[in-house]
């Protein structure tokens, strides 16, 4: 176990929502941590299940653990309420669905100790629902790179979201999470952040397992969180063009586009009728056809979906009313589900 005179007190904000299946792993994983001067706040955002009383039973056999409730106001909401308890040097957010490595905190803790540096990263591995997550027999490696290059993760394919990071709390300490937002909501916290430093340390080494949960609001997001997606992209965008985020304005850009399409399709294949979502589509098909060339050699998108797409913002009103139609619906919101608004994105979502 380490714990030293010399190691600072960590806080690991977890948000806490109805997930009950999940919170015992996610739970059990920070507690074991080899790394052991922690606060681990644990924020209910106002739980419908057992997910608070699951926290309360570990507080009891845990003191390091703190619990603060909260009206449900979404993750975002919950990660600030940790952001103003917290009173650790560092801090790190996890989510209560997803699970870390025992030497989690002790991994970045020391990558920032031997970079001298004010963030650290780490990786993320995947694990689908009722799935293991594979572990690749390999050797890792650490190195230091620049904060620009950390956003798409250079090498170590870090995603750009909370997870899997240390964070100096003087570096965030005024920053917040845009309580806007549902999806992709922690990518503008971490461009804020990189604001703050020139370099960050980073592994490649897989310490974060991220559950992919088929019920998960990532997995089947409403239109109107799709919509706020697209308007997070565009914000992304701006900032990475204001700050000369050189390098990673075209795949920033590719995002944009892919999240404008996701919109649009959603609003095509919506059960209800897509004059509810007008001003919506208005505006996602504008910026389609505005950047209609782009589509062709988008690489976040597959070939079928470029197509479909691409007669779409030729013919928009041809082909909202064939999404109408009960004999072709079928085939059409096959080809969305399967082969268009699922397109590939990186694990930043």
């Amino acid at each position: 176990m380490l714990k030293t005179k010399n190691s600072p007190l960590i806080s690991v904000i977890i948000p806490v929502y109805n997930v009950e299946k999940y919170l015992p792993r996610c739970l059990d994983s920070v507690v074991k941590q080899t790394y052991t001067n922690l606060e681990i706040i644990l924020i209910d955002d106002g739980s419908t299940d057992n997910s608070l009383k699951l926290c309360q039973n570990y507080a009891q056999k845990d003191k390091r653990i703190r619990i603060f409730h909260q009206e449900n106001q979404g993750v975002s909401a919950a990660r600030n309420l940790g952001l103003d308890k917290a009173t650790g040097e560092f801090i790190t957010f996890i989510d209560s669905d997803d699970w870390v490595l025992t030497h989690y905190v002790q991994r970045l803790w020391e990558l920032i100790q031997c970079y001298q540096t004010d963030i650290a990263l780490g990786c993320l591995i995947e694990q689908y629902d009722n799935q293991s997550p594979v572990f690749s027999p390999r050797s890792y490696h650490s190195a230091c790179i620049s904060s620009e290059q950390s956003f798409l993760g250079s090498s170590h394919h870090t995603p750009a979201n909370a997870a899997a990071k240390l964070y100096r709390k003087s570096v965030i300490n005024k920053l917040r999470f845009d309580t806007k937002f549902a999806l992709a909501e922690d990518i503008l916290f971490f461009l804020n952040a990189l604001k703050h430093v020139t370099k960050v340390a980073s592994t490649n080494e897989p310490i974060y397992v991220y559950c992919r949960r088929n019920d998960s609001a990532t997995s089947h997001p409403s239109i109107q969180a799709r919509y706020l997606t697209f308007t997070l992209w565009q914000q992304i965008l701006d900032f990475c063009q204001k700050n000369s985020y050189q390098t990673i304005i075209h795949p920033v850009s590719e995002l944009l586009l892919a999240s404008a399409v996701g919109l649009s399709v959603s609003i095509l294949v919506d059960k209800e009728d897509p004059a509810n979502h007008t001003d919506f589509m208005r505006e996602s098909l504008t910026f389609l056809q505005k950047h209609k060339a782009s589509i062709v050699s988008c690489t976040v998108m597959g070939r079928a979906g470029k197509v479909f797409i691409y007669i779409y913002i030729h013919f928009p009103k041809m082909i909202t009313f064939c999404c109408r139609l009960p004999i072709i619906r079928p085939f059409l919101n096959y080809l969305v589900a399967k082969r268009l608004a699922r397109y590939k994105v990186p694990v930043f979502q």
